[in-house]
């Protein structure tokens, strides 16, 4: 509806002014939440080593000799973890003309180099929450369903409600019969999102119809000979695959990991694991877990599962416990809906935190000791700082697109921090100058140090086949 009408109008609106909105919005999403509540260390070298004392031997008899002879045969049991960590980039680009046309408030809602940075660090670090519950193939979802893809022709796929956390537009996902699988039967550029509907629309690169036992993976998580390149989280140590049951379990536990041979003693080398799949509820199935973990002299005080599964917790919970009062007053009428905290006591055990982390898979959950869960890395995980002018002022904020435009002249839109983190260099001449491109660098990944107290379990109703965690 046009707001100056007659016949004036049109010059009228000529000799107005936009008026433009300073604050910009953040759109892009959630972070982890498991990675804001996980320890960081900072590691060097090729690899982490620890060992794994998983057996103290058998040594135990009431008859001296016999305790004797055991110990003669020697069952101590331990081996060396042996954990590479994996890496993850994100390249960005911006020149001359980009950082000039936008370096005070007068030209640009924000200084363009600066928010290029920013947006993609946010787009990282989603990549990077993805990984938290990967094998190191950046594997995000089973397929689900038989697609004819076709060359260059958009199409729209069903996908888990993480995959949608995890990817954006302009998202490269690649098309596999499996997990391991060094081959990539199509490429998809992800082109429009729907989280309402959990749905892409992508255009793949080649023809080619999909089986439903199919699997989506970031591009660019293998190496030429099929290795896995992506960081490895939580399911490398806590693997799932097969709910623990069946040919492809009894393969995958046969190949040692990160150097150790866990078929010996799967729950000290592989963590605890329920199938609750066929339970009644999701509390007798977390309560059967922590019954487990405790048994393994585990203290577990954290819970992972998806914001889908922890709304269902939560009404599990509510359902349970409801107490209805009367409400004398409107005051007393005002209440909240919803549970912003959820403890589970298990006699010796007390879990106190609930993550609801929208990056992991729906139907499966993490129980975890924090004292040995953490992530190791060469690189710095904290959040990009725009250190332009003034970079002890009190004022100076976490976030560039807050702050990095209040106005003020600058000597340069390119001091942003590099700290084991950024990598800066000149890109070269290009059509509008100098070109520069930052590299966001990771190296790291999930480190356990006692798979024993940590473990997972897959929730009532869910099916083990459609979980990419339990996948091979």
């Amino acid at each position: 509806m046009a707001m100056f009408n007659g016949a004036d109008a049109s010059d009228l609106r000529a000799i107005l002014k936009s008026y433009y909105k300073d604050d910009v919005p953040n759109l892009l999403g959630r972070e982890s939440p498991l990675l804001q509540k996980m320890k960081t260390s900072y590691v060097e070298g090729k690899e982490v080593s620890y060992p794994a004392i998983y057996s103290a031997g058998g040594a135990v008899a009431a008859d001296g000799t016999v305790a004797e002879a055991l110990a003669n045969e020697g069952n101590f049991k331990a081996q060396e973890w042996k954990v590479e960590p994996g890496q993850l980039f994100s390249v960005i680009k911006f020149d001359a003309k980009e950082v000039l046309a936008s370096k005070t408030k007068k030209g640009a809602y924000m200084k363009l180099a600066g928010a290029k940075v920013y947006a993609q660090t946010v787009r990282f670090r989603k990549a990077l929450a993805s990984s938290l519950y990967s094998r190191g193939y950046g594997e995000l979802a089973v397929l689900g369903d038989d697609y004819a893809f076709v060359a260059s022709t958009p199409i729209d796929i069903t996908v888990p409600s993480n995959v949608i956390q995890a990817v954006q537009v302009g998202s490269a996902i690649v098309v596999k019969t499996a997990v391991e699988s060094a081959t990539e039967q199509t490429v998809l550029k992800v082109t429009k999102m729907s989280a309402s509907n959990k749905k892409l629309t992508v255009v793949p690169s080649t023809t080619y119809t999909s089986n439903v036992t199919d699997v989506i993976c970031f591009k660019g998580a293998m190496d030429g000979a099929g290795n896995p390149m992506f960081p490895r989280g939580l399911a490398e140590w806590i693997p799932t695959i097969g709910a623990r049951t069946g040919a492809d379990w009894e393969n995958y536990i046969a190949v040692p990991s990160n150097g150790i041979n866990r078929s010996t003693y799967v729950e000290a080398l592989a963590g605890g694991f329920v199938d609750g799949s066929a339970k009644a509820t999701i509390l007798e199935t977390v309560q059967e877990l922590i019954m487990n973990l405790r048994n393994q002299g585990s203290k577990a005080d954290m819970i992972v599962m998806n914001p889908v599964d922890r709304m269902k917790f939560e009404k599990e919970i509510d359902a349970a416990n409801r107490i209805f009062t009367k409400a004398d007053s409107k005051a007393a009428r005002s209440t909240s809906v919803g549970l912003k905290d959820i403890s589970i006591s298990f006699q010796t055990s007390f879990v106190d935190t609930v993550i609801d982390d929208p990056f992991l898979s729906e139907g499966l959950c993490y129980i975890l000791d924090s004292d040995y869960i953490e992530y190791w890395t060469m690189s710095n995980l904290d959040t990009p700082k725009d250190t332009g002018k003034d970079a002890e002022a009190a004022d100076n904020m976490d976030d560039p697109m807050s702050y990095d435009n209040k106005g003020e002249d600058v000597d340069s839109s390119y001091k942003l921090l590099v700290d084991n983190y950024l990598s800066v260099v000149p890109g070269g001449m290009g059509t509008n100058g100098e070109t520069t491109r930052v590299t966001v660098n990771l190296f790291g990944t999930i480190g356990c140090m006692n798979t024993a107290v940590n473990g997972a379990c897959i929730l009532p109703n869910a099916n083990p086949t459609r979980i990419i965690q339990c996948v091979k």
